[in-house]
């Protein structure tokens, strides 16, 4: 095991299936939330701050996860471990600030926001 407290996801992605099934697997989700991202800037016309930010995260997240990808925790495990914390972080961020566009354009009684 890489780390202290055994084995881990990133010890499956580091060989060549699992990296390719993890990141093949999960292009339609990304495109998905990438769609979704422009249809609620698109809907709830968010101010531009809240736009580019809600752009923003979801980039920091995409271009993250890739680099996460290419760094594998066998060869560069400090680069993966840094990047794990960074696009776990983007995509929570990026979550909050769709809750909070949502909110701000439907109110919080609708049970869709």
């Amino acid at each position: 095991p890489m780390t202290s407290y055994g084995y881990t996801l990133s010890d499956f992605v580091s060989t060549e299936p699992g990296i390719a099934a993890m990141l093949g697997l999960g292009f339609f989700p990304l495109l998905g939330t990438w769609k979704n991202t422009m249809l609620i800037n698109r809907l709830a016309k968010p101010s531009q701050f809240f736009e580019r930010l809600h752009n923003w995260s979801m980039m920091v997240f995409q271009v993250s996860y890739v680099i996460w990808g290419i760094a594998s925790d066998c060869i560069f495990p400090t680069t993966h471990a840094v990047l794990t914390v960074i696009f776990l972080g983007a995509f929570l961020l990026h979550w909050v600030i769709t809750a909070l566009i949502c909110i701000a354009c439907m109110g919080i009684a609708n049970i869709e926001s």
